[in-house]
């Protein structure tokens, strides 16, 4: 069975009063993130493999 009447209204005024009483930060928080610049995608990796010396990018940012 899914969630009746009384839980549908639970959940919904339980999000409405978080949204009420975080709102304002959530608002500082994305104007923060806005006013910061544009994202720019870091340059790849590349290491060499083996002894073929062919280079490959790395796929993750983990230290070797």
């Amino acid at each position: 069975m899914g969630m009746n009447r009384r839980e549908f209204m639970k959940a919904g005024l339980a999000g409405t009063a978080s949204a009420l009483v975080c709102g304002n930060a959530f608002a500082r928080d994305i104007e923060r993130y806005a006013s910061s610049g544009p994202f720019v995608f870091p340059s790849p990796v590349y290491r060499t493999l083996g002894r073929t010396g062919m280079k490959i990018s790395v796929v993750s940012s983990a230290p070797c």
